[in-house]
């Protein structure tokens, strides 16, 4: 097991990696700090700081070229502060960036103290608006992220955190869903050497039901208790792989079919599904379609952790670079 990222590996979301990682070289807390920059830059302009048409160009980038001017995206006026904190974080020398999440804090505290009317929408466009919105989140998420340095410098109170046991039986654990009502979750497991199954336990219990669905793993529960699971030919134990999609009632019941070829899936509010969906075989193209059929992203990196915001209008996941 690795402890931490170790020279000579390239690990990442490109697009969002600092240059020690993109060169391979040991990666520390400032790298997180260069990530958090570009995250911070995309909200406010509504593009990515290092973008570019393949993978190798946008490493080449972020290893040699500053992100365009804040004012190039034609959006929300950006606060002064506001841009040098986001293009301190992205500095190519870890020396020069924030050393410590404690100094980035610090100036987010001063910016949260300038308050966020500091930021308005030029006249009303479509485009413009969105930038607006983008600029006023990322404030808000700087000054939330303040707070909470702030409250650990204050109170020194650590999070009050309880937890259960709900499984007592030896094998591995895949996925795992809490149900609508949240109190009872639904899970893949392959307990005792057996074949993977999906299983679902009340959460102030000890006792699992198995739903009857062999070779399975649980993928999502949707608002009103669909379930979506992974259906595999093999001996599945861990959570990866492709399968075919099936849904059926929470409460079990024959697994109806859907689309073969994925990997991932979740519901958003209305119900209908998102998917990862992986055409060309195991190592072939990833696409992420919502609804299925409907096309909104596609990469030949691995795409993972699905899943629709809770007005669903944005698509969250994982884009890991895939080498070779």
């Amino acid at each position: 097991m690795i402890a931490a990222t170790e020279p000579g590996t390239v690990l990442g979301t490109v697009g969002y990696m600092s240059p020690e990682q993109v060169k391979g070289r040991l990666a520390d807390h400032r790298s997180d700090l260069f990530s958090l920059g570009a995250v911070l830059y995309e909200m406010l302009t509504g593009r990515r700081a290092f973008q570019r048409d393949t993978a190798a160009e946008t490493m080449t980038a972020i290893l040699g070229e500053d992100p365009p001017d804040f004012s190039a995206s034609g959006g929300a006026a950006i606060p002064s502060l506001l841009e040098r904190i986001v293009r301190h974080s992205l500095e190519k020398n870890p020396e020069d960036r924030f050393q410590s999440a404690r100094d980035l804090a610090f100036d987010l505290e001063s910016l949260s103290g300038a308050g966020v009317s500091a930021i308005s929408a030029p006249a009303p466009r479509p485009r413009a608006a969105r930038f607006g919105a983008a600029a006023s989140a990322a404030v808000v998420a700087a000054a939330l992220l303040a707070g909470g340095f702030l409250l650990g410098r204050g109170a020194h109170r650590p999070l009050s955190t309880s937890l259960r046991r709900i499984t007592f039986r030896h094998g591995n654990l895949l996925n795992a869903r809490f149900t609508p009502d949240g109190q009872s979750v639904v899970y893949g497991a392959a307990w005792d050497g057996r074949p993977t199954e999906v299983f679902t336990t009340r959460g102030d219990g000890t006792q699992s039901r198995p739903l009857g669905i062999p070779k399975a793993d649980v993928l999502a529960v949707s608002p009103k208790g669909e379930l979506a699971v992974l259906l595999k030919k093999g001996f599945l134990r861990y959570p990866t792989g492709l399968g075919t999609l099936a849904v059926l009632p929470l409460e079990g019941g024959v697994p109806r079919e859907l689309i073969q070829g994925v990997k991932e899936a979740s519901y958003g509010p209305d119900g209908v599904l998102a998917v990862v969906r992986v055409v060309g075989g195991e190592r072939g193209r990833n696409r992420i379609e919502y609804p299925p059929d409907h096309l909104l992203y596609e990469s030949s990196n691995d795409l993972s952790a699905l899943h629709i915001s809770p007005a669903g209008d944005l698509v969250v996941f994982a884009e890991r670079l895939v080498m070779g």
